[in-house]
């Protein structure tokens, strides 16, 4: 029997790309499902995630959120994609103020962490690990704030 793998939303990417990186939150899996519903997809297992309330457990949402997507017949592209994808957006976000640069950094830096440290990420690394020049003087927030807006310009403007 064939089967049609649909491609994946935007959201959808984004929290797979959470949960490569492990700091999704259960929250955010039920917000995904809910969103989708009322986009008029999924059945049973998105229904279910969706549905929980409360106080939920991570792995049961992440158990759901594999269900649905098999259910969905959503395919995702391979997880070095999808987290290049994610970074890109992270950058996107930086430079138009729409997140926290900081934590955006952060979240670049696990990226290339997980990616096996890419040199062409290499600067969000060592950005995020301490904010120093040359190993030693800690720069000033300011300072380093604008070489995270650097960084996200030249990352937004590299081609996929």
């Amino acid at each position: 029997m064939f089967h049609v793998v649909e491609a994946p939303s935007a959201d959808t990417l984004r929290v797979a790309a959470r949960l490569q990186l492990g700091v999704a939150q259960a929250a955010e899996l039920v917000d995904w499902a809910a969103a989708e519903r009322i986009a008029g997809r999924g059945d049973h297992y998105l229904a279910r995630l969706a549905d929980l309330g409360g106080v939920v457990d991570l792995d049961a949402a992440i158990a759901y959120f594999v269900r649905a997507m098999d259910e969905m017949r959503v395919g995702l592209p391979p997880v070095a994609d999808c987290l290049r994808w994610y970074g890109r957006q992270l950058a996107e976000a930086i430079v138009l103020d729409a997140i926290d640069p900081f934590q955006a950094c952060g979240l670049l830096s696990r990226i290339w962490l997980a990616l096996d440290r890419p040199d062409d990420l290499a600067a969000w690394g060592y950005l995020d690990d301490g904010l120093e020049v040359d190993g030693q003087t800690p720069i000033a927030p300011e300072e380093a704030l604008d070489l995270i807006k650097v960084q996200a310009v030249l990352l937004v403007g590299t081609p996929a």
